[in-house]
């Protein structure tokens, strides 16, 4: 920067200039204290929100409770069992539509009802008839349907039992005294039924319905004793079924009829009845939507959390940022330059003249570097005596920076502060000033406190080193 350029009055008119790159650099360095805030404002939203979720929910059970109680207090024993019979016949009501909706055996066609047919063949030496009743209870009372869903089979058990039936038939043989002996004195035999909605899906159950009668049959091995179980035949039809048509008859007609009987009940009721009968209805469809998880409590909402930490950030990136800019710190070499327009001679290390005043920092300028500068810049002007402003007098830079001086024939005195009795007084004699500052330490203020007495002085800033 050009030293004779310096125009002194306009010197306290420049407005602060803020070096974007290197506040970037300051708040990356203060990274942790943006984290914690970050962290607190998290808690602190996720904290607030659960107390206010658990007050919330506990006044909720506490009203619903309240009215309830209030309800039934309110009404005889006669008009409360007239209430508990409409949410009895309601509860009834929305059990059959959902099972006709939901069930799978409700919407087979029973005029074209997909089935298919497989006939086993039981053989042992003896209590054939208690092995097929084991397979019949297996079939028929829930241990097919288990199987099947550990096989994968991707539906209700409630729903999946209907599509599988099996019946059975024990024959026993007498020998006579002018017949062969059978071997084989007990033989069973046994019909199970597949059926679903259409072709494909009622002959894949089928054959997972055969794997799981095979692996039980394996495991009675173990546990009754031997015996045979032989698959005669399997075929897939198309049957005319009266019972899945006549049970679709009876759930229709049911719903219709208790319809009709529940519209009646409700207009007989008082509107204290009607009240307390949408307060259990309400309570039981919390009691149900809970009933997964019971005694569920309150958690901590994440989404109030992460939306706390990310404004946590940002408050502390702007709080940060603020404090960079109105501080009023001198914070890099290019604000100096940009806003006086001063020229900085080097940047040193505050503490040793080996080092760089910045670890990582490209710019930084060696003590000889520095030492070459000012003398090239006093022989140019012609000056012979330089005082220099340093709040360190003895760090060991300075004293090589002096001694460097005084070799190459400048005199050089070294002040700690400018605005004293000793240093204005040694200003007459030494017109040329050397200011030493301190990034992000020393301020501006004081900076132009030390502009404006050189001015008074008409002493000129020969230029300015940075620490």
């Amino acid at each position: 920067m050009d030293r004779q350029k310096m125009n002194y009055a306009e010197f306290m008119e420049k407005d602060i200039l803020v070096n974007i790159p290197d506040m970037v650099k300051e708040l990356l360095r203060k990274i942790w204290i943006i984290l914690i805030v970050a962290v607190l404002v998290a808690a602190g939203a996720a904290g607030v929100r659960y107390k206010s979720d658990l007050k919330t929910a506990s006044l909720e059970s506490t009203q619903k409770t309240q009215t309830i109680a209030s309800l039934e207090e309110s009404l005889s024993d006669s008009e409360i069992s007239d209430v508990k019979a409409v949410l009895a016949l309601t509860a009834s009501l929305n059990q059959q539509k959902e099972y006709l909706s939901d069930s799978i055996y409700m919407q087979i066609d029973g005029v074209h009802e997909d089935r298919v047919s497989m006939q086993y063949y039981i053989e042992a030496n003896d209590a054939s008839a208690d092995i097929a009743d084991m397979y019949i209870r297996f079939i028929n009372n829930g241990g097919l349907t288990a199987a099947l869903r550990q096989k994968g089979v991707d539906i209700e058990s409630q729903y999946l039992k209907e599509l599988v039936t099996a019946t059975s038939k024990t024959e026993e043989k007498n020998a006579s005294a002018d017949m062969v002996v059978d071997t084989v004195p007990y033989r069973s035999s046994l019909s199970v039924f597949v059926v679903h909605q259409d072709e494909k899906q009622c002959i894949e159950l089928a054959d997972s319905v055969t794997e799981c009668i095979r692996d039980f049959h394996d495991s009675l091995l173990t546990t009754v004793g031997e015996h045979n179980l032989s698959l005669l035949d399997q075929y897939y039809s198309q049957v005319v079924d009266e019972e899945v048509w006549n049970k679709g008859l009876f759930y229709s007609n049911n719903i219709l009829t208790e319809t009709t009987r529940l519209d009646t009940l409700r207009a007989s009721l008082n509107g204290s009845q009607t009240n307390l009968l949408q307060a259990y209805l309400s309570d039981g469809e919390d009691k149900a939507e809970a009933s997964p998880a019971k005694n569920v409590p309150v958690r901590i909402n994440r989404k109030v959390a992460v939306f706390g930490a990310a404004a946590g950030f940002v408050i502390a990136c702007i709080i940060l940022a603020l404090w960079y800019v109105l501080r009023g710190t001198i914070n890099c070499k290019k604000e100096l330059q940009g806003m006086y327009n001063l020229c900085v001679l080097g940047e040193m290390d505050g503490s040793s003249g080996n080092k760089h005043v910045r670890r990582g920092k490209k710019n930084s300028d060696s003590p000889e570097v520095l030492l070459a500068k000012c003398i090239n810049i006093c022989r140019t002007d012609g000056i012979s005596r330089v005082m220099t402003v340093s709040s360190d007098t003895s760090a060991p830079w300075m004293k090589a920076f002096k001694e460097g001086m005084e070799e190459a024939g400048i005199q050089m005195e070294i002040v700690p502060e400018l605005d004293s009795a000793g240093s204005i007084q040694k200003m007459s004699q030494y017109k040329q000033i050397i200011l030493t500052k301190r990034l992000k330490k020393d301020h501006y203020r004081d900076l132009e406190k030390e502009v404006q007495l050189c001015m008074e002085q008409q002493a000129d800033i020969l230029g300015v080193v940075l620490l």
